[in-house]
């Protein structure tokens, strides 16, 4: 194979990795944005077993770097 074809293969691989790394993002997000609701569901029942000094947003703030981070 030449150097020129090697180039140009080189090339083509970067571009479809580009690609997949873009359609993957694109995914996670909607992934995320899918499970929200559920984030929500869970710490409103968890609230009712936790002591009452724990505030709700600190804890819907937790459970989304969580979700975000899985």
């Amino acid at each position: 194979m030449s150097m020129e074809a090697l180039v140009v293969a080189d090339r083509r691989q970067k571009k479809v990795e580009v690609a997949l790394d873009r359609r993957q993002d694109k995914e996670r997000e909607q992934l995320i944005v899918a499970h929200i609701p559920l984030v929500h569901y869970l710490v409103g029942r968890m609230m009712f077993h936790l002591p009452q000094h724990l505030d709700q947003q600190d804890l819907m703030s937790a459970a989304m770097i969580g979700l975000i981070n899985a």
